[in-house]
């Protein structure tokens, strides 16, 4: 008989070792151990899951610390063996016979210590949580441990899977980090790899939250587990291949962009016949914002000219500004209603962020595939869905009262 004890599977960021993942914030980083209870951001994932009554289990990925995997040619999986040749025997095997880690073997080390949690240790409530590549091992093994969740009727052990600044694949981030042509690469050099994050966490039957960072050094927003998710529930019709690639627009929006002419016109999606935007749909809006940015950014350069023409380092801001100073007030109002209107709407499209993170200017200086990715953040994970969600429970508890 069960105990009823609630467990964490904590899977460690960029494949470290449990001994440093004990450490790791929850915000980012390592924390100092003196300033534990000073400050909640500086708390470890450790201690905030064990303030809340949950035991937590931390592992080292096959080929860290002494975590190698082991078969009979290498010892015993259960046997480490010390010494110069011990390490020797390690070294050769894990670099020419037994690779890891791979994206396989994360999902495998993941999926075991989960099975052992539940099997064997006996728990009722398990949280798989996994911080960045880490989200790769959680989802596989949230995906493998309640695949006979649904068939049989029967509620899975897993009560949450939690993907925290994670990917969408690999392919994807390497293509932001080091060029458009080793998302191929990747696939020629390791053919049996799926690194493909946001199938697993689609796939996996239990309840979900996907953390994101769109200011991530490493993972591109574009290239996030959010931003795949996005793609594959609003244009790809689920499918997550290559999801989060670099995609060049069309050949008529590129055109339009270099040589200023007109955008290609386009019918708008009827409501309720078209309830996902397509491709096409998702460009023009992209490039429409695109030339939106770059013609009040243009309206933006003729009146900082003018005032610089009267007064000398005077720099233009924003059109609504309260703390702007009178005199750039002045070529605001001598500017034409156009120009005008055009920064004023800028100013403002701007800004929004959708409650996704990123605003839409950063997203369109970036590209139109980013700012598709924007804008499939916002449909699917935006304030509408936020209000929508709560609409619903606010529905079905006066239905109970």
């Amino acid at each position: 008989e069960r105990s009823g004890r609630k467990a964490v599977l904590y899977c460690n960021p960029n494949a470290g070792l449990s001994e440093v993942a004990t450490g790791m914030g929850l915000t980012s980083g390592n924390i100092d151990g003196n300033a534990e209870g000073k400050d909640p951001s500086q708390r470890s994932w450790t201690t905030y899951y064990t303030e809340h009554g949950y035991d937590i289990y931390l592992f080292n990925y096959a080929g860290y610390g002494r975590s190698y995997g082991g078969n009979s040619w290498n010892e015993s999986a259960s046997e480490f063996a010390p010494g110069f040749v011990g390490a020797m025997k390690r070294i050769i095997f894990n670099t020419f016979i037994g690779f890891t880690p791979s994206s396989e073997s994360l999902k495998a080390d993941a999926t075991a210590v989960a099975a052992h949690i539940v099997e064997n240790i006996g728990v009722d409530q398990l949280i798989i949580h996994g911080e960045s590549i880490g989200g790769m091992g959680a989802a596989g093994a949230a995906r493998a441990l309640t695949a006979g969740s649904t068939a049989t009727g029967r509620s899975s052990t897993v009560s949450l899977l939690v993907c925290d600044r994670t990917f969408c694949n690999l392919n994807a981030v390497a293509q932001r980090l080091v060029g458009s042509w080793t998302g191929n690469a990747i696939n020629l050099l390791t053919p049996t790899w799926s690194t493909d994050v946001a199938h697993d966490f689609l796939a996996a039957r239990c309840p979900k939250v996907v953390a994101n960072d769109a200011s991530d050094e490493i993972i591109h927003d574009h290239s996030s587990l959010k931003s795949g998710i996005s793609f594959a529930k609003e244009l790809t019709k689920g499918s997550t291949n290559n999801v989060g690639w670099i995609m060049k627009p069309p050949l008529q929006y590129r055109l339009a962009d270099l040589t200023s002419q007109a955008l290609p016109t386009k019918n708008p999606p009827t409501w309720p016949a078209d309830k996902h935007i397509s491709f096409d749909e998702s460009f023009h809006f992209a490039a429409c914002a695109r030339r939106l940015g770059k013609l009040a950014t243009a309206a933006k350069k003729q009146a900082a000219e003018a005032l610089s023409d009267d007064e000398e380092g005077i720099e233009l801001s924003y059109l609504s500004d309260e703390s702007s100073n009178k005199s750039t007030r002045g070529v605001f109002a001598q500017s034409n209603n156009t120009s005008s209107a055009l920064i004023q709407m800028w100013t403002k499209l701007s800004c929004c962020d959708g409650l996704c993170g990123s605003p839409l200017g950063a997203s369109v200086k970036e590209g139109m595939d980013v700012s598709i990715s924007w804008l499939t953040s916002v449909l699917i994970f935006g304030s509408h869905v936020l209000a929508g969600n709560a609409e619903k429970r606010l529905k079905k508890n006066q239905a109970i009262n």
